[in-house]
């Protein structure tokens, strides 16, 4: 058995942001959940549409659009159902089978942005990009597959924006992001439950993050926007069993590499009342190839290879201005998977997926606005089947299926001064 242990200042530091954000929404682990607004429309245009603050994690350049200081706080309530079923073959064998793996989650973020002059804005925000936790219960009975594997991250970004001229916008951003991690198994109940291998740490890093907006002509907006990977080293203490039943402990950590993102959007103004948009986002998911802890005295520890592949999303969505204090959204989108089949765990059981969304804006006055949003995500039921050959005498295969839909409600308010 090996743990990693966090220090009681990593917990202080980060748990009342980081607790809140671990869960699957957008394929892989990536959330994409920042405003309401843009959720209302599947995220369609997000790199091209100025609605609010929230452009900070979009298109940074379009910081230049918001004419006011703005404020814009948004929370984000999760709801997934994520079902295994199938069985085991080998040691043990039994069928294998949970629904409710991933638990329900609210997502906070918080974006300002000021006008410094006609040409210069900055601003910052908090959010995440990135989440997971698919929790199993302590008598799933295939627990040496997965047992516990949690990503959790809140990325600080302060941004600067710069009007080149009255048809181009430039903005960049710096990114500090502090993660935790967790990835668990254990022996199945039959044969006590104990931990087969136990990783957790926490760490940070710094990326950066640009974006183009360009006024096309009066009725079109196009943006492209790109955010770097981060390599994020997870430091803990380890704590385990040596040869025998020897308790040691020992430092170790664990190297997490989170894929760099790519946005092009476009927004059109079909006429006074309709607007539509669409976005193609990239996701460099190649970079996500292994889990690997590195423990003192022990050396390298091979957790899981995953081998995943970049991945596209493609949205389309509409707005319309119903009266002058009323605005409604709604959206259409497609997240491929990065996982192919033959590399599909129980740890991350991940599928391609659609997204059909709706939402709204209400002005409540000159400086106030409220958006809502609701959004039903359509995950595939795909196959899964998965070796296990970690312990003498234990090993096994689950066959089976895996089926992931989730339910979003979304609320935001947005200020200016």
């Amino acid at each position: 058995m090996t743990k990693f242990v966090k220090s009681p200042l990593s917990i202080a530091l980060v748990s009342a942001l980081l607790a809140s954000t671990n869960t699957v929404m957008a394929a892989g682990f990536q959330i994409g959940e920042h405003s309401a607004a843009g959720i209302g429309r599947a995220n369609a245009g997000d790199g091209a549409i100025a609605d609010d603050a929230s452009v900070i994690a979009s298109n940074p350049a379009l910081m230049t659009q918001l004419k006011q200081p703005t404020l814009t706080a948004a929370i984000n309530y999760v709801e997934p159902d994520v079902e295994i079923d199938g069985e085991k073959t080998g040691a043990f064998a039994s069928p294998v089978s949970q629904k409710d793996v991933v638990p329900s989650v609210a997502i906070p973020s918080i974006f300002y942005v000021h006008p410094i002059n006609e040409k210069v804005s900055v601003g910052i925000g908090a959010f995440t990009n990135f989440g997971l936790e698919s929790q199993y219960d302590d008598d799933f009975t295939g627990s040496e597959f997965a047992d516990t594997a949690s990503i959790t991250t809140i990325n600080i970004n302060p941004s600067l924006a710069y009007k080149l001229n009255d048809e181009i916008s430039l903005g960049l951003g710096l990114n500090y992001l502090i993660a935790e991690a967790e990835f668990a198994t254990s022996t199945p109940d039959a044969v006590g439950g104990d931990d087969l291998l136990s990783l957790e740490g926490d760490g940070t890093d710094f990326g950066w993050n640009a974006g183009i907006s360009w006024q096309a002509n009066a009725a079109t907006m196009v943006g492209f926007s790109y955010r770097s990977g981060f390599e994020i080293k997870l430091e803990g203490d380890a704590t385990g069993l040596a040869t025998g039943s020897t308790t040691v402990i020992r430092d170790g950590e664990l190297v997490l590499d989170l894929p760099a993102l790519a946005n092009l959007s476009i927004a059109h103004q079909l006429n006074n009342e309709l607007q539509l948009s669409a976005s193609i986002d990239y996701t460099q998911w190649s970079s996500f190839e292994k889990l690997e802890g590195d423990i003192d005295g022990i050396g390298k520890v091979h957790i899981k290879d995953e081998y995943w592949e970049d991945a596209y999303r493609y949205s389309i969505g509409a707005t319309y201005q119903l009266n002058p204090t009323v605005k409604l959204r709604a959206g259409l989108a497609y997240d491929e998977s990065p996982v192919e089949a033959e590399y599909r765990t129980l740890s991350i059981p991940d599928s391609n997926r659609v997204w059909y969304s709706t939402g709204a804006n209400f002005t409540v006055n000159d400086n106030m606005d409220v958006d809502v949003a609701y959004a039903y995500i359509d995950g595939e039921e795909v196959n899964v089947t998965e070796e296990f050959s970690g312990v003498p005498g234990l090993d096994s295969t689950f066959t089976g299926t895996s089926e992931g839909n989730a339910n979003i409600v979304s609320l935001q308010l947005n200020t200016r001064f």
